[in-house]
């Protein structure tokens, strides 16, 4: 009897070991188990969380870059129709559009390169609007403005034409613009062959003022008030000039009425010597680029 009692203590003490072994056992690949979710989970958060580092700094980049080309479009909208190619030599204007990317000589493709032809070869790049790109640091980043700058035309001064970008080309009329692009690049992996790129562009009359509001509409010419004229037979007229304001440059002018023996050329100016005595009734007429008339009148009488 005490013999079987011995052997069933034993074998209770051994099930007791056995059943410690198991619990150990399931407890360890818990462990593991949880420490491979732990590190999966880790993993993709962090992966999640660089991603949205890279995301915010590439928006960061990009309203950098927007800033910047609008700060290039404005300080070309303060300038008067002549001064933007002011320096620009056909040497370095040729150099600046042969290395321009692709998107803006796809802008450029109706206009043909805008030159100071009165400066010397290397001139560019201290122009009024540089063509070497001029660098803005910020935030650790290097942005490079640049100003490309094309001739074209309208048939018309037709704000809704220079509203919508469009029908501006070489051969386009009579009309003078600039088509300024501005290009700021700016390195960054996340963009194709390292380097990302805004691009921003606007017409500008090339011949007045840059265009601040395409909805409104240029005024005529005025007239410059010439007061009436008085003179003797066989007196000369070596150059009386006319004048106006406002209108689109270039103005054509025409008068009717003058005493005999005067002209006047479509650039205004009056001239010729006096042969008839009477009072003539004089009107000028101005009209600009755009089509747009000024009239005025005068008397002039001969003695």
């Amino acid at each position: 009897m005490l013999a079987g009692r011995a052997r069933r203590r034993r074998s209770a003490r051994g099930s007791r070991i056995r059943r410690g072994h198991t619990d150990v056992g399931a407890s360890l690949v818990e462990v593991m188990v949880s420490i491979a979710l732990i590190d999966t989970v880790l993993a993709a958060t962090t992966t999640l969380f660089l991603a949205s580092m890279s995301i915010t700094a590439q928006q960061r980049s990009r309203q950098v870059a927007v800033h910047l080309a609008n700060a290039a479009i404005e300080k070309v909208r303060a300038l008067d129709g002549a001064e933007i190619v002011d320096g620009r030599d056909l040497q370095s204007v040729h150099s600046q559009w042969d290395s321009a990317p692709a998107a803006v000589r796809l802008q450029l493709a109706a206009a043909a390169p805008a030159v100071d032809s009165q400066v010397p070869p290397g001139s560019g790049l201290a122009a009024v609007l540089p063509t070497a790109p001029q660098e803005a640091i910020v935030s650790g980043t290097t942005y490079r403005q640049n100003w490309y700058i094309g001739t074209c035309s309208v048939p018309r001064y037709d704000h809704t034409v220079v509203q919508q970008n469009l029908s501006c080309s070489v051969n386009g009329g009579s009309v003078p613009m600039y088509r300024v692009v501005v290009a700021v690049t700016w390195a960054d992996v996340a963009c194709d062959g390292s380097t990302c790129s805004y691009l921003a562009s606007t017409l500008v009359n090339g011949m007045a003022d840059a265009l601040f509001n395409p909805n409104e509409r240029a005024r005529n010419p005025s007239v410059t008030a010439v007061g009436d004229q008085v003179g003797h037979v066989t007196q000369l007229v070596a150059a009386l000039q006319l004048a106006s304001t406002g209108g689109v440059e270039p103005v054509t002018w025409s008068v009717s009425g003058l005493p005999a023996g005067l002209t006047a050329d479509v650039h205004g100016r009056i001239t010729g010597t006096l042969t008839t005595q009477g009072e003539y009734s004089v009107l000028v007429r101005a009209v600009d680029a755009a089509g747009r008339e000024g009239t005025a009148g005068f008397t002039w009488k001969v003695t």
